[in-house]
């Protein structure tokens, strides 16, 4: 995860800034925050930027708009499952999918 804006601005200040070694905390803190818990990194989100919504919103809001029941949406994606099942099983996927290989107590294993 990169370093979160506040402590890579308040770091530059203390490295690069004017002040050098305790003289520079205060240029540090004014960047970074006085609040250590803002220090560390954070995990992505995973609201839409735009909107600030996850998936889940949007599909339940698309499902009022158009009047799609909750069993209906379930029905399609069981549906969509088993073709995707099935055009792999028959082999309209396989330019699509690659094996990947990977190491399970030190042997090589291809999925």
């Amino acid at each position: 995860l990169p370093i979160p804006r506040p402590l890579a601005h308040g770091l530059a200040q203390f490295i690069y800034g004017k002040k050098k070694g305790l003289a520079a905390l205060p240029a540090f803190f004014a960047e970074a925050g006085y609040n250590p818990l803002r220090w560390a990194p954070t995990p992505p989100a995973i609201a839409e930027r735009s909107t600030g919504k996850t998936m889940g919103w949007h599909g339940d809001i698309i499902s009022e708009l158009y009047g799609i029941s909750r069993s209906d949406q379930e029905a399609l994606a069981i549906r969509s499952h088993k073709n995707a099942s099935a055009a792999e099983k028959k082999g309209y996927l396989a330019d699509e999918i690659v094996p990947v290989e990977i190491t399970k107590k030190k042997k090589a294993v291809q999925m």
